[in-house]
């Protein structure tokens, strides 16, 4: 086996710039420029590669000088050799290309497939040939990075992450040009109306469903891009804006996103945290469009604050992995409608409502929903407090406990479930061996209002710790 050195000559590509108003009467463009071959995602801190300035429908992608890398994969006999990572590199063109010197992965293989990847230490995890065949053919990257902390005109270089594959060389040239591709999506929030000089956090909710922050899998055979729905998986991406300036008249915010599309008639939540409480405003996606967010493109929206004032959080904490309310330690006994209190972390007593079926179980010390049967009820409830002047807007279990199965369960507006109950979510999922599910978040919900977990599937829901999120009007 022989190391060769050879120089790796990378352009740097166009992002291509969509765009879909979130606010009643701005912009609607969809400049879409077609995609070359795509081949990966990554997460890399050293890399500096930025945006330029939009240009005929597209943002130039832009190396730098100092800090540069990409790394070498070399694929070949249907396994993976290991990587290598590049010495240095010289940007010229303006920053349009950068040359990489690079001692390329050792192999005697007949032929081989080079994948080069930018940034250098991204190929998070090339799934190694010891796992199921199915595993060979993907590439895994991490791009749950959080909080993003964007340029003011560019995202945060982490997440532009970028993959270029060479296919069926004999023997290593002594140098290649190889142009990387994308294979995040971004987004390009214009706020408007936000009088708020120290914003301090900046958080954009997804519908539930809607998984774009995680683990991401990049399919080789068939060029697809899947984020991989774990426990790590979120709905909502955090910003820093402090590279941000913030002014009353507007400002761009960049993000990179996993590739998904929000439908007609879903919600998205943004929340600016300022010192004097959080600034929220959802928006909804009218009737007839889309909001896509294409692989290798950015997605340009306005989120219009005008008018819209502060928030202020009440975040309650509650532990149960006790039987502080004295409920029935006995699954058959632990049924029908009940009042029950826990303390919160704030030393306070809130009254919760258990319907249906919900005991104590001693052996797990959770407090678990399940199925209850009897009098026609259709599996159990757990209420949770309703505070006057906020509404319910989050909720994260801890079932650390006991995470032996898979759970389905829902939010509902009422208990017992009836025609004209109101479905806050659709069946959430917690899988098995996760013990702090994703945030359920909830859009839509009234202040003083109480508001059900609710088991499905006849699962036996265990729960030794909520933490719920509340905000004013």
């Amino acid at each position: 086996m022989k190391k060769n050195n050879i120089i790796l000559t990378l352009a740097a590509v166009a992002v291509a710039m969509s765009g879909l108003s979130c606010t009643k009467s701005d912009k609607n463009d969809n400049l879409v420029q077609e995609k070359q071959t795509t081949i990966l995602t990554a997460d890399i801190p050293e890399t500096k590669v930025s945006f330029q300035a939009l240009e005929g429908g597209v943002f130039p992608l832009k190396w730098n000088n100092e800090g540069e890398r990409v790394r070498a994969y070399c694929r070949a006999n249907d396994a993976w050799v290991p990587s290598t990572t590049s010495t240095g590199c010289d940007v010229t063109n303006e920053g349009k290309t950068a040359n990489f010197s690079i001692d390329l992965p050792e192999t005697d293989a007949a032929l081989r497939h080079l994948y080069i990847i930018s940034p250098a230490s991204s190929g998070y995890q090339i799934l190694p040939a010891n796992r199921p065949e199915d595993y060979l053919d993907i590439i895994r990257m991490d791009s749950k990075i959080t909080p993003q902390i964007p340029e003011a005109a560019s995202p945060d270089e982490r997440y532009i992450l970028m993959v270029s594959k060479h296919e069926n060389l004999s023997e290593y040239p002594s140098s290649i040009n190889l142009d990387l591709f994308l294979v995040e999506s971004f987004g390009r929030m214009t706020v408007k109306g936000l009088n708020a000089a120290s914003v301090s956090n900046i958080r954009i909710t997804f519908p539930d469903r809607t998984y774009i922050n995680g683990f991401l899998d990049y399919k080789i055979s068939t060029d697809e891009t899947i984020l991989t729905q774990a426990g790590s998986s979120t709905n909502y991406i955090d910003i820093d804006p402090k590279n941000i300036s913030i002014n009353s008249t507007s400002f761009d915010v960049f993000f990179g996103i996993a590739p998904t599309t929000i439908a007609a008639g879903e919600n998205i939540k943004f929340t600016f945290t300022t010192p004097t409480g959080d600034l929220v405003k959802e928006a909804v996606i009218p009737g007839g469009k889309t909001l896509p967010f294409s692989r290798g493109s950015v997605t340009g929206f306005d989120v219009d604050m005008t008018g819209v004032g502060a928030t202020s959080t009440k975040v309650l904490t509650f532990d149960l992995s006790t039987n502080s309310a004295g409920l029935e330690t006995n699954a058959w006994s632990g049924r029908g409608n009940k009042y029950i209190t826990f303390t919160a972390n704030d030393g306070n007593p809130y009254q919760f409502h258990r319907g249906g079926g919900c005991f104590f179980n001693t052996g797990t010390n959770t407090h678990t929903i399940y199925e209850d049967t009897s009098a026609g009820a259709t599996n159990g409830f757990l209420g949770m407090p309703a505070l006057p002047g906020y509404k319910l807007v989050s909720i994260d279990a801890n079932r650390s406990n006991n995470t032996g199965a898979n759970v389905k369960l829902e939010i509902l507006d009422s208990c017992p479930k009836t025609e004209t109950t109101v479905a806050m979510t659709g069946t959430i999922t917690w899988a098995a061996g996760n013990p702090t599910p994703p945030t359920i978040t909830l859009a839509g919900t009234a202040v003083n209002a109480m508001y059900y977990i609710h088991s499905l599937e006849k699962t036996w829901v265990p729960i030794n710790g909520l933490t719920l999120t509340y905000e004013s009007e």
